[in-house]
């Protein structure tokens, strides 16, 4: 299994619906996307 860690920018681009990171991350399983602590914080 994979596990996808996104940064705050790509957590950023996600969260503003950016087209081409939603294209990329819909396909992949929710229990295998994370972020770091660091951009938790951010």
């Amino acid at each position: 299994m994979s596990l996808w860690i996104l940064d705050t920018e790509s957590l950023s681009l996600l969260q503003r619906e950016n087209l081409n990171l939603t294209r990329r991350i819909s396909p992949i399983k929710p229990e295998q996307v994370a972020v770091t602590i660091v951009t938790a914080e951010e």
